[in-house]
């Protein structure tokens, strides 16, 4: 991924994730050690879908704990108070407002478009398996590690032509 395109990635999700659900995250430079993991887990995946002249997909790996508490301040409730559909809905959105922000600021023609977002949750979460994807993300927030695989973002840039 090239690093104005890295930069534009790191820039939204901080800018979606302090605004929106409260939540300050901050990128890590590298792969993190697998002892900092927290895996295996509860968590959900989120994937969303963009087209254009290429089509690609972002998934995210939220842990339940930041998935609850984003959900939790987004709709303004208690995490006590949360049905699990609440959370893997709030999610989707969180998906959906995530890629849509971040096309904004690279595909300034508007000719990329969004999918319907997906979302679910997994059991017994490994990051192992993200570790040989170049163009991952990995954010630090206070309720675990945040895992956005973003490889297919690069497809769009097409979309800055």
């Amino acid at each position: 991924m090239k690093d104005s395109l890295q930069k534009a990635v790191y820039a939204t999700l901080a800018e979606i994730f302090g605004t929106m659900f409260f939540v300050p995250i901050e990128p890590l430079d590298e792969f993190p050690p697998a002892e900092s993991w927290q895996g295996g887990g509860d968590s959900i995946e989120a994937v969303i879908g963009f087209n254009h002249q290429e089509s690609g997909k972002v998934r995210f790996y939220f842990p339940l704990a930041l998935a609850r508490k984003v959900s939790a301040n987004f709709m303004g409730i208690k995490e006590s108070d949360l049905e699990d559909r609440q959370v893997v809905d709030t999610i989707k959105e969180c998906a959906n407002m995530t890629v849509g922000c971040l096309l904004g600021k690279i595909d300034f023609e508007g000719v990329c478009s969004l999918d319907i977002p997906e979302a679910q949750e997994i059991t017994g979460f490994s990051p192992e398996q993200l570790a040989v994807f170049p163009d991952l993300c990995v954010f630090e927030t206070e309720f675990g590690l945040l895992w956005v695989d973003c490889a297919a973002v690069g497809a769009c840039e097409t979309c800055q032509k």
